[in-house]
């Protein structure tokens, strides 16, 4: 997706809270300096404002921890005097914030924070050092589970706890792939078209996550921005394929013998593709015999295998089989799982992965993890079982 002129100011926007943010926390929240008030001033530091004077002053007094009332200002001159770094005031001088964080729970929110201070602290310094998308999951777990907030004095209504965290774990990420999750109307829209509005706040960053990588989207913060035009423009309905599958459906993925080998690629070896047919072989006997349905694709997407609700949630997986697990193999496992996906009709709801004949070496498990493709391979040279970082069969 090529960004408009508004999108790039938007994106930009957000990518320059981001930096704001993490600035923030470096210099101030890190090592057991965070408190309560410094976590509430770090969310204020996500809200949309239109006067800066109203957010960002009162966070970065809060997150100095400077004693008097902050001055009012029109625009942000020298703050050094007060002890506030210039290169944070150099971030904090443009437009920031990009959450219109509903306000009758502004104020709740921080006797929120207070009360729970204990549950979120931990996951505010592990969203900054987020290293994979398994942990960022993990964070989405904890999330899912904390108390609503309330709205002030009692009132009636309560919103999850993502919709306050979600957009500073975001920012804070180093990653930027933790997506932002919330009740704002283009995020509706998004979840209400991929068909996760109900889902648990995991399932959810499963599906979102999965989007970072596609269509030109770099990071969540530009999911953020792009989540409209995907919903009008990119995102095919469920029953729909723009690729023209009409014409050659999936079919089951059946025995190979020898014959297949009249098919051999320029620089495949005899013995490479019988490994390659063998180990499609064992894989489709390990899912019949787990129930698990399983397709191979037709020219001109000819994937190796796509595994349908492999995880019992909605989640398809796609997977390519390779005879080796040698670098340049896995690079052109890669680029074959990403354009294959493009064909699919659900592949917003479809993950990845690299079928291999015996495990492949840390550097390259870490290659794989680093573009969000899973890393499956036979335990020995029968075949007789897969291992890896799914454990669906």
């Amino acid at each position: 997706m090529i960004l408009t002129h508004g999108e790039r100011r938007h994106y930009q926007r957000e990518l320059h809270t981001a930096l704001l943010i993490k600035s923030c926390y470096r210099a101030r929240c890190k090592a057991g300096q965070l408190t309560p008030d410094k976590l509430y001033a770090l969310c204020q530091l996500t809200w949309y404002i239109i006067h800066w004077q109203r957010t960002k002053l009162p966070a970065l007094w809060a997150l100095w921890e400077i004693g008097d009332d902050p001055p009012y200002l029109e625009k942000p001159i020298d703050l050094r005097t007060y002890g506030i770094p210039s290169s944070i005031l150099k971030l904090a001088a443009p437009q920031t914030g990009f959450v219109n964080f509903y306000r009758a729970y502004r104020n709740s929110s921080y006797n929120w924070i207070t009360s729970h201070f204990e549950s979120i602290a931990p996951l505010i310094h592990k969203s900054a050092s987020l290293k994979s998308d398994h942990e960022a999951r993990e964070l989405a777990e904890a999330i899912d589970e904390l108390p609503k907030i309330p709205k002030p004095k009692r009132r009636l209504g309560r919103v999850p706890a993502a919709n306050l965290l979600t957009p500073l774990l975001g920012c804070l990420d180093p990653r930027l792939r933790f997506p932002l999750v919330n009740k704002a109307d283009h995020v509706v829209r998004l979840h209400r078209k991929l068909g996760i509005t109900s889902f648990s706040l995991p399932d959810k960053f499963n599906t979102l996550v999965r989007l970072i990588g596609q269509y030109g989207i770099r990071d969540a913060l530009m999911l953020d921005v792009v989540s409209n035009r995907l919903v009008r423009k990119a995102l095919p309905k469920v029953q729909d394929s723009n690729i023209g599958f009409e014409k050659n459906p999936d079919r089951a993925l059946d025995q190979k013998d020898d014959d297949d080998i009249t098919v051999i690629v320029r620089n495949r070896s005899r013995k490479a593709v019988r490994l390659h047919n063998s180990m499609t072989n064992q894989l489709t006997r390990l899912c019949k015999r787990a129930h698990h349905v399983i397709l191979e694709g037709v020219e001109p997407f000819r994937y190796d295998a796509l595994v349908k609700n492999y995880d019992h949630q909605g989640r398809d997986l796609l997977i390519e089989a390779k005879s080796s697990s040698h670098r340049s193999q896995l690079r052109l496992a890669v680029g074959q799982l990403l354009d294959y996906r493009r064909a699919l009709p659900r592949r917003a709801a479809t993950d990845l992965a690299v079928l291999l004949p015996n495990k492949p070496s840390r550097d390259s498990l870490s290659f794989l993890a680093d573009v969000g493709i899973h890393a499956l391979w036979f335990s020995n040279n029968t075949l007789r079982s897969v291992e890896g970082d799914l454990h669906f069969l």
